[in-house]
């Protein structure tokens, strides 16, 4: 426990005590109390607080774990390219909110999620591992994934116009 004392001009133009000094003061430190005395200096009213404080607790770096061994996931063929597609924008995402990628999601859950393929935030719930804050915060954004994956790929040949037979042979 340590104590500080400010002494707190008037200021005739403001009309008031400036606080700033013990506002920024108090910003890192924790104030137990205060007490205020009155006193005159040179025919200038101040201010005195008397204040009782426990230092703040000093904010120590981050400790990086070592991330967890990944375990191998199994995924089909017909569910891969959804599953890669998933786990690229989750490692995108967790890239720009600087955390693990295991955070957001596990291997396993995109998995799941390329597997089962749900179609709305109720059915994207039964995941497991997929609760409320996931889904609010990108269930969304899962669920365009796999609607873009769900939408087959357009076959060229389709695209392509049927050769006129009454058109000469080149």
């Amino acid at each position: 426990m340590k104590i500080r004392v400010f002494s707190l001009p008037f200021d005739r133009g403001t009309g008031s005590f400036d606080d700033t000094p013990v506002q920024t003061f108090l910003e890192d430190n924790e104030a137990l109390s205060v007490s205020d005395h009155m006193f005159t200096v040179d025919g200038v009213p101040t201010l005195a607080l008397v204040v009782t404080l426990r230092p703040a607790a000093r904010v120590r770096p981050p400790v990086h774990l070592p991330h967890p061994p990944a375990t191998p996931v199994e995924v089909a063929a017909p569910d891969q390219p959804l599953y890669d597609s998933l786990r690229s924008w989750r490692n995108d995402r967790a890239k720009n909110k600087n955390q693990p990628a295991y955070i957001l999601l596990t291997n396993h859950q995109l998995a799941d999620i390329a597997r089962q393929r749900p179609a709305t935030l109720a059915a994207l719930s039964t995941v497991p591992g997929v609760g409320d804050k996931r889904i609010k915060d990108f269930g969304e954004e899962i669920l365009a994934l796999i609607r873009i994956h769900a939408t087959p790929a357009p076959d060229p040949a389709a695209a392509m116009p049927a050769p006129d037979p009454a058109a000469p042979a080149p």
